[in-house]
């Protein structure tokens, strides 16, 4: 989640999501109004999509996957600018014979992006299966461009210690050029991540900054009053002669807020997670380590150590998060602290997951505005 808000992340989807309608309520997923094409088989399956809220969007089940056979296609109309952009998400599980986009209409603003276990020699596999002769029929066909550079960080790690490129992105042609793909870290899985960005005129929009905010209740006052007593001693030593109020009152201000920082923690910090901490922090720098190591080394032992350092994470942010919990739980004071209670309440029943804001439709006609 942290990686979607820092990169500001408008749209995303998540291929075998193992996910159905009843446990996507478990989760949370702050900023984002969130779909599913739920599981349908025992092995890993199912799509997650999830929006901006603010962001008009619709979403389409095109095809599951019932058998072993077939792939699973999810359609999002999302409207950003007063833009009408076509998302296709799409999963097709290794050796699937029957991957078919019939049912798809790519014209303009369209992308598709999924795992498609597509093999051929234009995205860096040795071999050309069955849906990688459909997935270049597709651009033969000059429907959609392929975004792809041999420079790329192969976007899956296999055991053997392979790198290959399951996972792709295309882009019609009317809006390729001002579309870019990124290869970033994994989320703890096999796979990396894969951000698409559409450039947009940014001229005549306003981002508003980001601001930290002061938590006054656990500040150290004793050492904030101490620490200042001692710079404003005396009027003498802080005052210069002839100096102007002006000059000052700004070194005093400033005198202040450096002090204010040393003594007074932030209220809100950008991607807060309160069960973090520097052991798992340093758990991360290790595994994304092992990652390098391993992708360099294409090395079937390197990808050992890197999975294992990967569950070890896992195990310590569960651990992490229960302690937090348990703590939260111990100390929270249910006469005082009522407002805390009723949020983190609405919280685990996920209450602010509220549905997505759908176009209006009078007839024949959408309307999105």
């Amino acid at each position: 989640m942290s990686i979607l808000i820092s990169q500001n992340i408008d749209v995303f989807i998540i291929v075998e999501a193992n996910l159905y309608h009843d446990s996507l309520q478990l989760h949370t997923f702050g900023p984002y109004c969130t779909k599913i094409l739920p599981k349908s088989r025992r092995i890993a399956s199912g799509i997650l999509v999830g929006v901006r809220k603010g962001l008009i969007s619709d979403f389409h089940e095109i095809s599951n996957l019932p058998s072993y056979n077939g792939a699973e296609i999810i359609k999002l109309d999302v409207w950003k600018r007063k833009r009408h952009f076509k998302v296709y998400g799409c999963y097709s599980p290794p050796g699937n014979t029957k991957l078919d986009f019939s049912l798809l209409t790519f014209t303009s603003k369209t992308i598709l992006c999924g795992d498609f276990n597509a093999h051929s020699k234009r995205w860096n596999y040795s071999d050309l299966n069955s849906a990688g002769k459909v997935m270049k029929d597709l651009l033969i066909a000059d429907q959609m461009e392929l975004l792809y550079n041999d420079s790329d960080i192969p976007t899956y790690l296999h055991y053997n210690g392979n790198g290959t490129n399951p996972d792709l992105t295309l882009a019609s042609a009317d809006i390729a050029d001002d579309v870019e793909r990124e290869v970033i870290c994994d989320p703890g899985s096999g796979h990396r991540m894969i951000i698409t960005g559409i450039g947009f005129d940014t001229s005549n929009s306003s981002k508003r900054p980001f601001r930290n905010r002061w938590n006054f209740a656990k500040a150290d006052w004793k050492n904030f009053t101490l620490e200042n007593e001692t710079i404003f001693e005396s009027v003498s030593s802080f005052c210069k002669a002839g100096e102007s109020v002006d000059r000052v009152f700004s070194r005093f201000v400033k005198i202040i807020f450096e002090t204010a920082k040393k003594w007074i923690p932030r209220g809100k910090q950008f991607n807060y997670k309160p069960f973090w901490n520097e052991n798992l922090a340093a758990l991360k720098e290790k595994s994304s380590t092992a990652r390098f190591i391993a992708e360099q080394s294409k090395n079937p032992e390197g990808v050992q150590n890197w999975r294992k350092s990967v569950a070890l994470l896992r195990k310590e942010i569960l651990t992490a998060k229960r302690n937090c919990f348990n703590n939260f739980i111990t100390k929270i004071d249910y006469r005082k602290d009522g407002k805390k209670f009723f949020n983190f309440v609405n919280k685990i029943q996920n209450r602010a997951n509220t549905s997505s804001t759908e176009p209006l439709r009078v007839g024949n006609r959408v309307l999105t505005i």
